[in-house]
């Protein structure tokens, strides 16, 4: 195993920074790819919404994703992903957990009113794209989905793809939200060269996250809120948040939202170790 990286200090809601000098540390350790990845996590006292810990859950994944993506190049392998290829915003299904869609709902709502009502009717009108058409019989047009059915989520993505619906995010081969885009979309990364995708060389294909964070958060909103896990299909994340405006203003207190969301990645890497281990 490599050698162990700096603990990283992050600052899990800084919002609350300001509210009081009480801050309770939670640390946490996984190993990615024979990689050491060390986190201090600061945590003030006060109460959070679920779409508060998306930041963190964006920093851990980037940190993740980036040890990922340098051991591929170290092996010789390509990366296909590059700005202006676009090609899984044409042709992939992006769930959202619920954490992500709230926060995702903020940002768009926080924009200058034309760029709001832009992107709002761009939403709108792929959201009636999805469900203006007929679903296969073996299941019902999904608003929200079981994140963690694997191949009921299959059949469901091969019909997403079948309707030939693009991003309502993607504007001249370029994302307008590339900063606050889903963790789907920064976790996914192809093998090969500029053409693997276009090409659908078998060779080829997505890199496998240790960690896959949407998930991780569907299970932390599951368990918070005592519910069955949800995603949310991209294209209906401003009219679901409509119908669940109460949920989303819902708070919890920061640590146990924190040390919950903690539990949740270390356990997922740790599976993932075990695996790997037990393969080799």
């Amino acid at each position: 195993m490599a050698a162990d990286m700096p603990v990283e200090r992050i600052d899990a809601f800084g919002h609350l920074r300001g509210r009081t000098d009480c801050v309770k540390i939670i640390n946490l350790e996984m190993d990615v790819l024979d990689e050491r990845l060390r986190f201090r996590i600061d945590v003030a006292h006060g109460r959070v919404k679920l779409s508060d810990i998306v930041p963190l859950a964006r920093t851990i994944s980037g940190r993740i994703a980036d040890i990922v993506i340098d051991k591929h190049h170290k092996d010789g392998i390509e990366i296909a992903c590059r700005k202006g290829c676009g090609h899984c915003c044409r042709s992939h299904l992006v769930p959202l957990a619920v954490p992500e869609a709230f926060r995702l709902n903020e940002y768009i709502h926080s924009r200058h009113r034309d760029l709001r009502d832009a992107m709002l009717r761009s939403c709108l009108l792929a959201a009636q794209d999805i469900l203006d058409r007929e679903p296969p019989e073996s299941f019902t047009p999904p608003t929200l989905e079981p994140v963690d059915s694997r191949g009921f989520l299959a059949d469901v993505s091969t019909w997403y793809v079948s309707l030939g619906v693009c991003c309502p995010f993607l504007s001249n081969h370029v994302c307008t939200i590339y900063e606050n885009r889903p963790l789907a979309c920064r976790d996914y990364f192809v093998r090969g060269g500029s053409n693997a995708c276009i090409n659908a060389d078998p060779t080829t294909g997505p890199l496998k996250m240790p960690v896959p964070m949407v998930e991780v958060l569907g299970q932390l909103a599951g368990e918070l809120e005592g519910s069955d896990i949800e995603a949310v299909i991209l294209p209906l994340t401003p009219a679901w948040c409509e119908q669940n405006a109460h949920r989303a203003e819902r708070t919890w207190p920061a640590e146990t939202v924190a040390e919950l969301f903690v539990e949740l990645v270390s356990t997922r890497a740790s599976e993932k170790s075990m695996q790997l281990a037990l393969s080799g």
